[in-house]
């Protein structure tokens, strides 16, 4: 039997802000988690109007006919698919004395129910804080979108604490646009913009912005202030298109018929988030100040947008001095003067967009819908979060691909072409495209493969060795000069090893190139003393020895793991399975490399010593279902324990390569557990409970530290990825990536999803 979540609300095409929101919150629960877990709509009606709806809508209830709420608790009730109900609440949707007919269907309803309240009044009179407070008697969890409103439902309305759930409204993940590039679509592209959308209405107070223009006019004549959206419907019923007329005469008046553009209709999302890519400042100038939330404020700064905003409580929680500008009610001078200010400092300007992306990202649909979905959980004790696993994406790579190689940093999503290029990024691409390559058989991935064996050769010197670092017109950086090169050698020695292995998949002269170069680096194995590097350069060597089994490469093979063995001798003890006196980066490839090891030369103490390491690093990786990375040393041998600065998803790649691996060599089932999880960390199953992956772009952020997400999506980061990605192919649909948390080293419910 399927799962059903209900919805009470309105839905589209009804216009309403609730619709929409409820619209945008399931369709990023269906992106997000997986099936069969269904959600559907009882839709809200005014019994006016009557609409067509898509499938979602399973249930119709008139909003403004008492006896309706009853008999749709019952239809619900009768109904064993739904397991659980999420009512969104909003002043003026629900019949009856302040919405109270809808205490009719709680007093009925025999399923969990959760409420979402869109607005929370500082000041109910008497009658109104009842009919709240009897609402939330009747709720599992009370969710509310701003911290000031959860403390107002605890000090104004005494409902608990622990009752009450902060969730965010949600915003659109999209790919950074330019902002000349989308005024061109428009025509506007000589225009300086400022914008306001939604549904217009008195409260919207557009007025005040049109009253501040004349004195931003005089000083920037291209300012154009576009005003986008249709009236609201309730207002256009009761009052016709008065209000507009009223701020098209305002316009006349203040002769700004050049520096002012109505878009007098219904916008689909994407011309709208164009519309706010293009817009320089975003303009909000309600003047209702028990306004709880706004989605057009949100949706601003997704866009990237710097804000003006009158002081309601969502925009005095959110709009730092970094992002925007607050301002009080109807005071247009303020405005204008806030206006001029930003549209005098470009840079200001410049940093305010970076800012406001970054912090939009926290709420994304992506990260609210799994937040809104851990509230069903505990409602319903046998439904797990389960993440979908988006599909394989390589559109970025192909980006942040020139023709000299992968380019090594990115301004958000863009390639930061001045940033230059490193060989680890251009060997992790090279393993990459192979993998994907013999995946999907992809022609173009050819030509990638072309590009990055053409990087190794621009980087190889003489005596064989490779340089890192090459600048944006493809020469030698001075950087090399600075930094010690083993582990790059080491990486470049397992790419090529990688790639040699998959010469049956591969033509002629892309694995004659490869030969070349690596025959020309691996002499040089003698050379190198850190760990890591050696590391790499046994795990290339095995690479090159599924192909070629010479006992050359079995002898430095074996000699390469002896070293190893010499570090975990001298520095493990009985609590401490480890070949450093800490933990730093890329820990997993020196067990991994003992496995390897072993597989060649058969020397069980290899295999011990792999195992061993390797358990004793996931020990202190997995905590309460969650993979926690060391990115910077914080486990030392004595003990000594500090917070994670920085989790990075290079990290979180080496750590899936070698689960896999463990698994497939030693069949234990923790270790394919624990890649689920591991996985999991991209998709939001982490520290902050945010999504590291960006589905919108196929690009990667650059992880997270405590303060927040690094928004940048590098090379590294992507390919890390990108690789995850990949590696998890052959597990799918095996098993969904899960949420629940583990107890010891397996995880209580995988055995029965998987059945």
């Amino acid at each position: 039997m399927k799962k059903q979540l209900i919805f009470l609300s309105t839905y589209p095409p009804r216009e309403c802000g609730i619709a929409t929101f409820t619209q945008d919150l399931i369709n990023a629960m269906r992106e997000r988690v997986e099936r069969p877990v269904e959600m559907k709509v009882c839709a809200l009606e005014d019994g006016i109007s009557a609409f067509s709806y898509d499938e979602t809508v399973l249930y119709k209830m008139d909003a403004t006919d008492k006896t309706e709420y009853s008999k749709t608790a019952h239809k619900i009730n009768n109904n064993p698919e739904i397991v659980a109900v999420m009512v969104e609440h909003e002043f003026g949707l629900y019949g009856g004395k302040y919405g109270d007919y809808l205490l009719d269907f709680l007093k009925n309803i025999e399923k969990p129910v959760a409420i979402t309240f869109h607005t929370v009044l500082p000041k109910p009179d008497d009658d109104m804080k009842k009919v709240v407070m009897e609402i939330c008697q009747y709720a599992f969890q009370v969710i509310v979108m701003t911290n000031n409103s959860a403390k107002l439902m605890n000090e104004v309305y005494t409902i608990p604490k622990e009752k009450v759930k902060v969730i965010s409204h949600g915003t659109h993940l999209n790919s950074w646009k330019n902002s000349l590039e989308a005024k061109k679509q428009f025509g506007l592209e000589d225009r300086l913009i400022l914008s306001t959308f939604g549904l217009m209405g008195p409260n919207k107070s557009i007025e005040t912005a049109l009253d501040a223009l004349p004195e931003i006019v005089k000083e920037f004549p291209s300012v154009i202030y576009l005003i986008l959206g249709q009236t609201h419907p309730g207002v256009l019923k009761n009052e016709g298109e008065r209000y507009r007329h009223f701020l098209e005469e305002k316009v006349e008046s203040l002769n700004l018929q050049d520096n002012v553009l109505f878009v007098n209709k219904y916008l689909n999302l994407n011309t709208l988030l164009d519309y706010l890519w293009a817009t320089d400042i975003y303009l909000f100038t309600s003047k209702d100040i028990n306004q709880a939330v706004s989605g057009t404020f949100a949706y601003a700064l997704s866009c990237a947008c710097p804000v003006i905003a009158t002081s309601i409580p969502h925009a005095r929680e959110v709009l730092t001095k970094d992002i925007g500008i607050l301002i009080d009610f109807e005071k247009h001078v303020q405005l204008a003067h806030g206006v001029l200010h930003l549209l005098r400092n470009w840079s200001l300007r410049n940093a305010m967009s970076v800012q406001a992306l970054i912090k939009s990202r926290e709420s994304v649909w992506e990260n609210t819908s799994v937040q809104t979905f851990h509230v069903f959980e505990k409602m319903i004790p046998r439904l797990h979060l389960h993440y979908k696993i988006p599909p394989v994406n390589i559109s970025y790579l192909n980006r942040m691909t020139t023709d000299i190689g992968i380019v090594q940093y990115s301004k958000v999503d863009n390639p930061d072409l001045f940033s230059g290029y490193r060989l680890y990024d251009n060997a992790l691409a090279l393993i990459a495209v192979v993998d994907h390559y013999i995946q999907t058989k992809e022609p173009a991935d050819i030509s990638l493969l072309e590009t990055y064996l053409s990087f190794f050769k621009r980087c190889q010197r003489s005596n064989g060795m490779f340089i890192n670092y090459l600048d944006n017109d493809g020469m030698m950086h001075i950087r090399n000069n600075l930094e010690n090169l083993e582990e790059s050698n080491g990486l470049a020695i397992w790419a090529l090893g990688y790639f040699l292995s998959k010469k049956e998949y591969l033509n002629d002269n892309l694995v004659a190139r490869a030969s070349d170069m690596y025959k020309m680096v691996w002499k040089n194995h003698a050379e190198f003393r850190s760990p890591r590097a050696m590391a790499f350069m046994l795990k290339g060597l095995y690479f090159y020895y599924l192909g070629n089994s010479d006992k050359k490469t079995e002898k430095i093979i074996n000699k390469i793991a002896k070293s190893l063995l010499h570090y975990y001798n001298d520095i493990s003890d009985k609590n401490w399975h480890w070949f450093e006196e800490y933990f730093i980066y890329s820990n997993a490839s020196l067990p991994e490399s003992m496995l390897y090891a072993w597989k060649v030369t058969g020397n069980i103490t290899y295999r011990i010593v792999a195992t061993s390491t390797f358990d004793f690093l996931l020990g202190h990786l997995f905590k309460n279902g969650k993979l926690v990375v060391i990115s910077n040393g914080f486990w030392d041998k004595n003990n000594n324990e500090k917070d994670s600065i920085e989790q990075k998803p290079i990290d979180v790649l080496e750590l899936i390569r070698k689960l896999n691996l463990f698994y497939q060599e030693i069949k234990d089932e923790k270790y394919k557990n624990y890649l689920q999880i591991a996985f999991s960390w991209f998709l939001g199953n982490n520290n902050i409970e945010q999504m590291v992956y960006n589905p919108a772009t196929g690009g990667c952020y650059d992880g997270f530290t405590n303060k927040g997400l690094n928004i940048n999506q590098s090379a590294e980061s992507t390919l890390a990825y990108f690789i995850s990605r990949l590696t998890i192919s052959d597990y799918i649909p095996f098993f969904p990536i899960s949420s629940k948390k583990i107890k010891g080293n397996t995880i209580s419910t995988f055995e029965k999803n998987i059945k």
